[in-house]
């Protein structure tokens, strides 16, 4: 058996350093993205996902090939986010931020590379590299930069106005971090979709040129739409409802499952499969999600049709990574400023943590 211990957002956001400077959190951010990374694999019951009840639609892995993948990618994050902090206290970067984020993404092959040496090949988190590691960058970039930068075209990132945001010390907002990767990825999803020609076309290409969809690709370029207006309030609402940690996650989950255009799914099942899984999400939302007993036993039903059907949205999991970052990471930074992370209830919002196992 194994034994788990219970932690909360308020515990993830207090992986914060003490020291009050923005270049001091950087090696926190990795603690924080392995702890919502771990908070994702193991939050209950998830459709096709790998979970602590099951497996979900996979076969190679589970969840502790997950939570050594999570525990392998937590330094390579917070270089990343190191990365973007020292790019945005360096004037000379200024109206390059693609540039700032192809750096970083060297540090991302790396951690590619690294995690699948720890599972043996198989692919854990290869999504969640490139989304997370875009917005520790961009995180570590305003950090950097004073929160506040202005865009290759003369537009502010942090507000969308055409005026320079004097540097205040502020930290970044979520809505900041969001847009300011925008910026960094702008282009490619031209480039590295619909671009020239390979050898080894990659299984995002394949899935473009047939259906049209765009992917993380496109939600990054967008601004991440599907956590601006589902999965970021989802994780407030919960945090305000004092759900606990599992149907914090699973509701946000559902939510972003109605619109994230998860290529994970569309691999295994087609565009038939996406539409089968977003009516459903809206449908055991529409009934209450996982707070009512109807909603909970057709998550559970929807888990063992995407056993059969070979359906995993892996995708949307992803994001649900990055919703609870960007709230771990706004909770983090107000505790810094003002000795505490708020007045969310210490006995709800609870994750699972793996502590020792019993053979």
């Amino acid at each position: 058996m194994t034994a788990y211990k219970t932690s909360t957002l308020k515990d993830i956001a207090a992986l914060f350093s003490d020291k009050s400077t923005a270049e001091a959190f950087y090696g926190s951010v990795g603690g924080i993205c392995r702890a919502v990374l771990r908070c994702e694999a193991m939050a209950a019951p998830k459709p096709g996902l790998v979970d602590r009840c099951d497996n979900g639609a996979h076969t190679d892995m589970d969840l502790g090939t997950f939570l050594r993948s999570a525990d392998t990618l937590a330094p390579f994050f917070s270089r990343m986010y190191r990365s973007g902090y020292v790019d945005g206290r360096d004037s000379g970067t200024k109206h390059q931020l693609p540039r700032v984020f192809q750096r970083a993404r060297l540090i991302g092959v790396a951690a590619e590379e690294a995690m699948f040496q720890e599972t043996s090949g198989i692919n854990t988190h290869k999504g969640a590299i490139f989304t997370l590691g875009l917005l520790s960058t961009a995180a570590g970039y305003l950090a950097g930069d004073g929160a506040g930068t202005t865009s290759d075209t003369g537009t502010d990132v942090a507000t969308g106005a055409g005026n320079s945001v004097k540097k205040t010390g502020s930290q970044p907002t979520a809505v900041m971090i969001l847009k300011c990767a925008a910026e960094m990825v702008k282009g490619i999803t031209a480039r590295e979709l619909g671009g020239v020609r390979r050898i080894r076309v990659t299984a995002g290409e394949k899935l473009y040129k047939r259906y049209g969809i765009t992917g993380i690709r496109g939600e990054a370029e967008a601004g991440f739409p599907s956590l601006l207006l589902k999965g970021l309030p989802a994780v407030r609402r919960g945090l305000s409802e004092s759900m606990n940690m599992d149907q914090l996650c699973v509701n946000t989950l559902l939510h972003l499952m109605t619109v994230v255009e998860d290529t994970n799914v569309v691999s295994r099942g087609g565009m038939e499969a996406l539409d089968f899984l977003r009516d459903r999400s809206g449908h055991i939302l529409s009934i209450g999600g996982v707070q009512t007993m109807e909603g909970m036993a057709s998550v559970e039903l929807l888990n063992k049709e995407c056993v059969e059907r070979n359906l995993s949205p892996g995708g949307s999991a992803d994001l649900l990574s990055a919703a609870l970052f960007l709230t771990a990471l706004e909770q983090g930074y107000k505790r810094e400023s003002q000795g505490g992370i708020g007045k969310s209830n210490p006995d709800c919002n609870t994750i699972m943590e793996e502590e020792s196992s019993d053979e």
